[in-house]
């Protein structure tokens, strides 16, 4: 019985070192959806992919912007549709990333509360006392 609640305190121990090791990395996704210019600019993305593709199969006048028909330069306005496209890639790349470490982080959590959930019945189990608070 001993050995048996000495191995589930490990590997809640384990759990716990696990979580404390994601610290950084949700420090990072809140500090980037805490951003609402980056989150803006990736809700941006799906406009100015529209935009390329409608420069791109000439559908506007060279010297017109085909969003909001001033002029400009379409060479110009495509290059920098690309490096905000480019931009935004990044930005969700690393917003993908740190995503994908809150999900881990979260599993280690109801990883921790089975666990937690396990030593607690085996001590009901034993009807072991519980000491007040």
């Amino acid at each position: 019985m001993l050995d048996e609640i000495a191995k589930d305190i490990l590997a809640l121990r384990s759990a716990i070192v696990q979580m404390l090791n994601y610290e950084t990395h949700l420090k990072g996704y809140n500090e980037l959806v805490g951003e609402k210019a980056i989150i803006s600019q990736i809700h941006l993305s799906s406009f100015l992919s529209a935009g390329a593709k409608v420069i791109d199969a000439g559908y506007a006048r060279d010297t017109e912007c085909p969003f909001c028909l001033s002029p400009h330069d379409l060479r110009k306005l495509r290059s920098e549709i690309a490096e905000r496209l480019k931009a935004i890639t990044h930005v969700n790349t690393r917003l993908e990333t740190a995503s994908a470490s809150v999900q881990e982080l979260i599993a280690t959590f109801m990883d921790a509360k089975a666990l937690c959930a396990k030593i607690y019945d085996r001590y009901d189990k034993q009807g072991i006392p519980r000491s007040s608070p």
